[in-house]
């Protein structure tokens, strides 16, 4: 993720945000999603107990780092700013369009309450 970031900073990423029965994907850059899930990993790794684990934490953000370095190569040789420029910071596929379409899968109505019959307890 790091070297993605390195290479494509103003790439879009997109997130499924679900909330109870509503959900919907949008995008946001990639410099500020990975900036903040990089944080949440080294915020988590600082607050967890070193007796208990926390060494996940740790793994992501030290693997953030070592794949923003292992590029470093990889974006000198594209040529570095000049990469950037012919890119315009983006990567090479289109944007993904969600479109939202109505189910083919079938509904069934609600009986009423009344409708219902009462289900009677033997004794």
């Amino acid at each position: 993720m790091g070297g993605y970031l390195l290479l494509f900073p103003r790439a879009k990423v997109d997130i499924l945000f679900i909330f109870l029965i509503f959900f919907r994907v949008f995008s946001v850059p990639a410099w500020l999603m990975l900036g903040a899930w990089f944080a949440l990993q080294l915020f988590n790794g600082v607050g967890t107990d070193p007796t208990t684990g926390g060494v996940a934490y740790w793994a992501h953000a030290g693997g953030f780092v070592i794949g923003l370095v292992l590029c470093l190569p990889l974006f000198s040789r594209l040529g570095g700013p000049a990469f950037w420029q012919r890119t315009h910071g983006r990567p090479p596929h289109p944007e993904a369009r969600y479109v939202t379409a109505r189910s083919r899968i079938p509904t069934l109505r609600r009986k009423s309450a009344s409708a219902i019959p009462l289900i009677r307890r033997k004794k």
